[in-house]
């Protein structure tokens, strides 16, 4: 499988138009790692690695140093969303408590556990303080529904064409045909 089933046509073109715009600008962000039980924790996006879009419900995320790119649908695109609007671990919690008809302690042990995969895969790191309050909106008050384990989706099939260098490592026919290498 190329793309995630909604990241096709236009977006398809947005996410891989924003790797080629910004590929100099790449940085890399100073990450802390620590438990995620500790003082509620605020997590935010790698803004200067990752691209990232919400479609149809399934947020799709690109790392442009790693040249993986990702989606998660469902409670996992709630959470990237909430992440982005910088909700803190505990809001995070709250939010899905009050969302879903589950076990708390499942809950929590879900969204710690994609969490650390968010963190593993340095899309997103910790930071000090809650930037954000969940709006009415994302928090609108409705039946509670069965609550499904987010599933981050990783795919690295396409790695070494988003890691491309557009100009110099090209064949003289153009992207995507990469340059052959020579050996000595």
């Amino acid at each position: 499988m190329i793309c995630p089933r909604s990241l096709t046509g236009a977006a398809a073109l947005r996410v891989v138009a924003a790797v080629l715009l910004c590929k100099n600008d790449r940085t890399e962000s100073v990450r802390r790692t620590s438990d995620l039980m500790a003082n509620d924790p605020v997590f935010r996006v790698d803004a200067a690695a990752v691209v990232s879009d919400i479609i149809a419900g399934e947020a799709v995320m690109l790392h442009r140093v790693s040249g993986d790119y990702f989606s998660t649908d469902g409670v996992g695109c709630l959470i990237w969303e909430w992440i982005g609007g910088g909700q803190s671990r505990g809001s995070i919690l709250n939010g899905l408590n009050q969302r879903f008809a589950t076990d708390p302690a499942k809950i929590e042990t879900a969204v710690d556990a994609f969490l650390a995969d968010l963190v593993k895969h340095k899309l997103i790191y910790e930071i000090d303080g809650d930037v954000g309050t969940l709006t009415k909106a994302s928090f609108a008050q409705q039946p509670k529904s069965a609550f499904t384990t987010p599933i981050l989706h990783v795919y690295s099939d396409i790695r070494r064409m988003i890691l491309l260098d557009p100009i110099h490592d090209v064949a003289e026919v153009g992207w995507p045909v990469p340059a052959k290498v020579s050996t000595p």
